[in-house]
């Protein structure tokens, strides 16, 4: 090979690590042109020319084009590159979610490594297949099969110098070590792959980076920190062109908003990693970004529709077998099933998930007692609801998350809201302790101040201090400003129950009834019987 063509691959190279997608396959076509058809430079040039074209987003016959590759490769018997283009096919399978032919061709792959000279190149090629080896254990939530493959393969690259797979490989570490309860070290490993990739310039993995940091503030409650590492990842990535990261970049942005309140903004994201995810034809990550956009149909009050979201996607899950997943989906299910009035169904679906908690994340636990706590609370299961908000109080304490905290103190303040011989004003003071804390989900503060309506209601009945039915009004008129930014119909229908009923206490029966006309025309439009029944139960206790 000449100089000036070993200058050129190595050009080309550097340009795929730098993420300059669309120089590097310009690059590529021009100089396949000046080298010899079937050379071993000619089938370089082409497995990077397919990486890139289906990394740009032609995922159309992608696995077609490259299984021929493949067999014109082996026919020359250039073993190296059949193993490169072997791994190339292992990236898409991964994109498309055909795991279990990644694993097959995985161990396709493997068998032919046994078959080259040991070398610098075989023990190099041997990492990366032990790294995607470890990448589909990890895609399968076997993270204790997947970690020593990691671990195995870093130590590899590091001594090889591939500082751009080593960092690739620490991106991968960082969720297990979070997934662990190993927060700091999960924190290293990002800051580690960023170093390097902000060294080298290594501009998809430096993106890669941002989105993890992302996920480590949003789990820590820290959304100001989870959007601005968000968008310069976004940034970066619309630079690359790269349709499957600016798919995942746009997921995790709509989840950031999502949680902030900011649900036209989040629906607007989740379908823009909709329509890319259908292009590459990953069912999986197809069936996440639908569950998502259940979840904000389920928050604007069209709850028929979320459910038809939530159970689409849940045979996709259990077909994965993602635990995560899963009880996120029966999370959900058990949450709309509550709002739709059916109690019992509720119940039975969240106690699914409450069955696996020793599998799942603490934020995602909480998430369940959030729901399961006001189950048991409307069946009158107190007792039980009482030893679930215990159970949270320990985990909030364990974990220092702010997420845990809030809805830990909420719940707590819910429960003691019917125990007559507690106090008001402590009761006041865990829900105003979340709903004048920053927002950490938007869910938790929204039911803190419906929740602390109803309180002030029963204040003023009792007592009929001015302030608190100013605080009242105050309240509502903030419920009211959040159904507008949500566009919720929960929210509105909420709202003009709680409107109706400070017009009743300042005795404008006229103005209340039409009110409380209105609210309950909307909760049966979506068949919002939780609050249905809240109305009717309250008409008759007056």
């Amino acid at each position: 090979m000449s100089n000036s063509l070993n200058q050129n691959l190595d050009a080309i190279e550097k340009l795929i690590y730098q993420g300059r997608f669309s120089d590097a396959l310009k690059d590529i076509m021009n100089l396949k042109k000046t080298v010899k058809k079937n050379s071993q430079e000619f089938f370089q040039l082409s497995i990077w020319e397919n990486y890139l074209v289906i990394k740009l987003g032609n995922y159309s016959k992608a696995l077609s084009k490259l299984d021929g590759l493949i067999k014109s490769i082996k026919k020359k018997e250039f073993h190296k590159l059949v193993l490169e283009v072997i791994l190339v096919k292992i990236t898409i399978l991964s994109e498309v979610g055909k795991f279990d032919d990644m694993l097959s061709t995985i161990n396709s792959g493997l068998q032919l490594l046994t078959e080259l000279a040991d070398s610098k190149q075989k023990r190099l090629l041997t990492a990366h297949y032990n790294f995607q080896k470890g990448r589909y254990l990890f895609s399968k939530g076997e993270n204790k099969e997947a970690k020593p493959l990691f671990e195995e393969s870093i130590v590899d690259f590091k001594d090889l110098n591939d500082l751009y797979s080593k960092a690739d490989v620490l991106l991968h570490l960082c969720t297990i070590r979070r997934r662990e309860g190993n927060k700091e070290e999960a924190l290293n490993n990002i800051n580690e792959a960023l170093q390097i990739s902000e060294k080298n310039e290594f501009n998809l993995m430096r993106g890669r980076a941002f989105s993890a940091l992302s996920f480590h503030y949003n789990l820590e409650g820290k959304l100001d920190e989870t959007l601005e590492y968000l968008q310069r990842g976004l940034e970066i990535f619309k630079k690359i062109g790269s349709i499957n990261e600016l798919a995942r970049i746009n997921i995790n942005l709509g989840v950031a908003h999502h949680f902030s309140g900011n649900l036209i903004t989040s629906l607007s994201y989740y379908k823009k990693a909709l329509e890319n995810f259908q292009k590459i034809g990953n069912n999986i990550t197809i069936a996440t970004t639908i569950y998502n956009i259940g979840l904000i149909h389920n928050l604007q009050g069209k709850l028929r529709e979320a459910l038809t979201n939530f159970e689409y996607t849940l045979p996709l899950f259990q077909e994965l077998n993602n635990i995560s997943l899963i009880t996120a989906c029966y999370n959900s299910i058990g949450k709309v099933y509550f709002d739709l009035g059916l109690i019992e169904e509720a119940e039975i679906h969240l106690s699914l998930v409450y069955q696996l908690k020793d599998k799942i994340t603490p934020v995602a636990l909480s998430k369940t007692l959030f729901y399961l706590v006001q189950v048991l609370i409307s069946r009158n299961k107190i007792k039980g609801a009482k030893g679930l908000v215990n159970e949270l109080e320990n985990i909030s304490l364990r974990q220092e998350n702010e997420i845990i905290k809030h809805r830990f103190l909420f719940l707590k303040a819910l429960v003691q809201s019917g125990d007559e011989k507690v106090i008001l004003g402590r009761i006041e003071e865990l829900y105003l302790q979340v709903i004048n804390e920053p927002v950490t989900d938007q869910e938790t503060t929204v039911n803190a101040i419906i929740n602390y309506c109803y309180l002030l209601i029963k204040k003023y009945s009792q007592k009929k201090d001015d302030k608190d039915l100013d605080r009242l009004k105050y309240y509502s008129d903030r419920l009211s400003k959040l159904a507008t930014k949500q566009q919720s119909k929960l929210l509105f229908a909420e709202h003009y129950w709680i409107k109706s009923t400070i017009a009743s206490l300042e005795n404008n029966e006229e103005e209340a009834n039409a009110i409380a006309k209105e609210a309950g025309k909307m909760a049966k439009e979506m068949d919002f019987m939780r609050l249905l029944n809240k109305m009717m139960e309250y008409n008759l206790q007056n």
